[in-house]
């Protein structure tokens, strides 16, 4: 069953709940990569290692390149995808709302 995703960027199309996955992991990674995330212990390592995972060259199952074929992204820029993500989570964050505990609430 697909859903759709509640986004205006290149990824604006209904995703099967695999797809949304995938979404959800190159997000992460680059989340990671480029400090955008919530402050971790051993941030570096991560930062680290997501920005290996998303230059890698592998085509194996769930690699960057991988993620990017199932979702059919491969001939998008790998620079507009990230850029896209990023700017798509801001907006997220701007309509977001937290309690003093970081709860979230309704505005």
């Amino acid at each position: 069953m697909k859903i759709p995703f509640d986004t205006d960027n290149i990824l604006d199309r209904y995703l099967t709940s695999e797809e949304c996955l995938i979404v959800a992991l190159i997000e992460n990674a680059i989340l990671d990569a480029t400090n955008n995330g919530i402050k971790k212990k051993n941030n570096r390592e991560i930062r680290n290692e997501a920005k290996r995972w998303i230059n890698s060259e592998s085509i194996d199952p769930f690699s960057f390149k991988w993620c990017l074929s199932i979702l059919n992204l491969e001939d998008f820029d790998k620079k507009n995808i990230i850029k896209t993500i990023l700017e798509y989570r801001a907006n997220l964050n701007l309509n977001k709302k937290e309690d003093y505990y970081g709860r979230e609430t309704t505005k």
